[in-house]
């Protein structure tokens, strides 16, 4: 395995000097966030679980239970922390050497752990039976810390009208914790209750009405639909393809995209036009042996930009859907990816000419699209000046405003 991976890694044909770079993060630049989730990553890993960048808790659909319930910001990230277990209850504060004891400093019958303070303290307790009385809220015996990710546990047993109200009821008890942590006189049990039931009545005023404006008095919330079912869902607008615009007069289009499967085979696809629609070339090519769908993209723009420049004497704008490698090629940007080679030459081959950068959706870029698939699907590589294939030719045809 690793040696296939090596084996992906295209070396400079200048015989330029290595360099030092940040591998986990795409543009090969330290960030503070790569490093976050490069160390959460491996705590995880070391846990028997494994976390990506969409999905920091090693689960594919845990973290939805949180990020996707219909309350605030503020309490979606309250309970972000209570999953990480990062509140700063007594225990994890004595762990970080900032308190002496773990014991919790409002009851002292227990160590205060996240599950004591947020289930088992008489505060929290006081308050879980008074919402129990209203709301449909898990028993404590179905809270039980069995293990460290009760929480999240806890979570995936519930329906979105009950996640709601559970998270909103532990958000409450976390705010009176702080009050008593502070010396602070926190709201009544029976204030706190009326609280949280005006608070969620409007949420789910907010929920049932998205499109109607909030006039006092003249909506009515159905306790029946909950937050689960809250009206007809939107029509979706018919999605309408864009399409090939063609360049100012004087100046060409070079249109680029590349093409990856997971076996590291791959494709480049690239068509130069004028502003009349008459192609200058049109190209594609094999490749293999591509980490990435990034690799492709960067591979067309440095091919592509080569027969630009050889084929079209004058000013032309180069279009991409990728919006990555568009930003590595730009002046400016950190060159200090796995890419950095390439990107160099691309960076020389723009100063050449006058040549623009520009995104274009997939839509709009379907004759290099078609091209480049040509090359990964179909194993072909050609330019042609004129006389193209059937197929190349009908992408062109499908890629104008108006048949060329």
């Amino acid at each position: 395995m690793q040696a296939s991976e090596i084996l992906k890694i295209h070396t400079s044909g200048r015989n330029e000097d290595d360099f030092l770079a940040w591998h986990p993060e795409k543009f090969g630049a330290f960030t503070v966030r790569s490093a976050y989730r490069l160390a959460l990553d491996e705590q995880l890993r070391s846990d028997g679980r494994q976390a990506t960048s969409a999905n920091p808790l090693g689960t594919s659909t845990d973290w939805k239970l949180i990020w996707q319930t219909p309350v605030p910001p503020k309490v979606r990230i309250f309970a972000w922390k209570l999953a990480r277990n990062a509140l700063a209850t007594q225990v994890n504060m004595a762990h970080r050497k900032m308190e002496t004891f773990a014991t919790c400093t409002i009851c002292g019958n227990a160590d205060e752990t996240t599950y004591h303070a947020m289930i088992q303290c008489p505060h929290a307790r006081g308050l879980w039976s008074v919402m129990r009385e209203v709301w449909n809220l898990p028993t404590e015996e179905m809270l039980f810390e069995h293990n460290p990710d009760w929480f999240m546990h806890a979570l995936k047993r519930l329906d979105v009208d009950q996640r709601v109200f559970f998270l909103m009821t532990m958000w409450r008890v976390w705010h009176i914790h702080n009050e008593l942590t502070h010396q602070k006189q926190p709201a009544p049990i029976e204030a706190s209750k009326r609280f949280l039931m005006s608070y969620v009545q409007s949420l789910l005023l907010i929920e049932q009405n998205v499109v109607v404006d909030l006039e006092k008095g003249k909506q009515s919330v159905d306790q029946l639909k909950g937050f689960s079912k809250h009206g007809k869902p939107a029509e979706k607008r018919p999605h309408v393809k864009d399409k090939w615009r063609p360049p100012d007069e004087g100046v060409a289009k070079l249109n680029v995209d590349g093409a990856f499967s997971m076996d590291g085979r791959a494709g480049t696809g690239m068509i130069m036009r004028r502003s009349d629609g008459s192609v200058v070339f049109a190209a594609c090519r094999q490749l293999n042996g591509y980490a990435d769908a990034l690799e492709a993209e960067i591979a067309a723009m440095e091919e592509g930009l080569a027969l630009g420049l050889a084929w079209e004497p004058g000013p032309f704008i180069l279009e991409s859907d990728s919006a990555d490698a568009l930003m590595l090629a730009k002046e400016g940007t950190p060159n200090l990816s796995r890419h950095a080679m390439r990107i160099k030459l691309i960076r020389d081959r723009i100063r050449e000419r006058e040549v623009g950068l520009q995104k274009v959706s997939r839509d709009a870029n379907g004759a290099s699209h078609g091209l480049a698939l040509l090359g990964r699907v179909h194993e072909r590589s050609g330019v042609w000046l004129q006389n193209y294939q059937p197929e190349i030719a009908e992408a062109i045809k499908a890629d104008c405003i108006s048949p060329v």
